[in-house]
């Protein structure tokens, strides 16, 4: 169920929004993006701050990770909002908590754009290939790739 949600929560919001946009969709949401040097290894984190929602970004992130991580915030924030919990994401360590896979579940199908995907045979597609196609990080496009029916639809 929380798996489908994910996606279902995605999609929703590209049609209708018709933008996969990470920073876009914060914009359109009212929710605030700062930017902060992070240690630790900590890329990101959203936390509700005098009722409003916040997402914190290490400012020294990549674009394409920029978004990667922002996206995934993103996923919490509507997927887990109500929870308050605090979501670090040691974006390089993939931590198998529910929470946070539902998070990445929730940014690879945000990030993955089918068009871009169209012309190439789905099934002889790599993991690899999808990432780099779309801007995504490898465990998304695993994440993607087991969802075959999705890609060939």
């Amino acid at each position: 169920y929380h798996m489908t949600k994910s996606k279902q929560t995605a999609l929703e919001l590209v049609q209708k929004y018709n933008t996969r946009s990470p920073e876009q969709l914060c914009a359109l949401l009212s929710i605030k993006v700062m930017q902060y040097e992070m240690t630790d290894n900590i890329h990101g984190f959203y936390a509700i701050i005098k009722n409003k929602q916040v997402i914190y970004l290490d400012i020294n992130l990549e674009p394409e990770q920029k978004s990667q991580v922002l996206a995934h915030e993103l996923g919490h924030v509507l997927l887990h909002g109500e929870k308050n919990l605090l979501f670090l994401s040691k974006y390089t360590l993939f931590v198998p908590s529910r929470y946070e896979r539902e998070a990445d579940l929730f940014a690879a199908y945000l990030l993955t754009d089918k068009e871009r995907l169209n012309g190439f045979g789905y099934n002889v597609i790599a993991t690899e290939q999808l990432a780099a196609m779309c801007g995504i990080s490898l465990q998304m496009a695993e994440m993607i790739a087991e969802d075959t029916q999705y890609l060939l639809s």
